[in-house]
């Protein structure tokens, strides 16, 4: 299964799981605010989590379903603590954007899921990487995160190759990025559209750095916005 085709099964679950929240959300819409606010909050993880358990596993499966010939078999990451998505869910639910921010979390939640396997896997076999897939549309973060010809050994990696610092939370809400394994022995190619995204961030780094004599992410991030200002029809 290539990492586009991998994307749109996450993405397909998290129809699903959008379904299931739907139904909640409209059974008990019409209890008084703070009544209803407790039972989504309640119920929240009791919906979210068997998505979140899938989308491990199958991330799993991916895994080892990449070099089924080695020894090492991926095993899914561990869900998040109840209390983790209590949390949200309460977070979700004291906005006005309610379901929007509730969906999104769930969202956020089911990639996680893959991400992390994939991620911790690599860690634990020998000589196992990965890489990050980002689609074509995506944000210029994503796009910068993804423009690593070399593949990382671990998160942190991840977070320091751009720039020399740390990324923050490198995947955003609504963030559609996996992570790929390249299990030992095997390598990663990246999407052709990726060359055009090396070149772009090239050009980010080189502004950020007359600018402001820094290529940290903040600054990066101005130069992108130069650039896509410049080069609208606008302009």
């Amino acid at each position: 299964m290539t990492p586009e085709e991998f994307q749109a099964v996450l993405t397909d679950l998290n129809t699903v799981m959008l379904g299931d929240l739907h139904s909640l959300w409209n059974e008990h819409k019409g209890l008084d605010a703070p009544e209803f606010k407790d039972l989504i909050v309640s119920t929240y993880p009791e919906v979210v989590s068997p998505h979140i358990a899938l989308a491990g596993e199958l991330a799993a499966n991916w895994y080892n379903e990449a070099a089924p010939q080695l020894a090492y078999k991926a095993t899914a990451a561990k869900l998040p603590l109840v209390e983790q998505l209590h949390a949200s869910a309460g977070w979700a639910m004291s906005n006005t954007a309610a379901f929007d921010l509730l969906a999104g979390s769930a969202q956020r939640a089911i990639f996680s899921s893959a991400r992390r396997t994939v991620i911790e896997n690599s860690q634990h076999e020998r000589g196992a990487r990965f890489a990050r897939y980002a689609s074509p549309n995506a944000c210029r973060f994503c796009q910068m995160l993804a423009t690593r010809k070399d593949v990382y050994t671990s998160e942190r990696a991840a977070q320091r190759a751009i720039t020399g610092r740390r990324a923050g939370d490198k995947y955003h809400d609504h963030c559609h990025c996996i992570a790929v394994m390249v299990r030992p022995g095997h390598s990663y190619k990246p999407p052709a559209y990726v060359a055009e995204w090396t070149s772009d961030y090239k050009i980010a780094a080189g502004l950020a750095s007359n600018e402001s004599g820094s290529k940290n992410i903040k600054a990066v991030m101005a130069a992108y916005r130069q650039m896509d200002s410049e080069s609208s029809p606008s302009n």
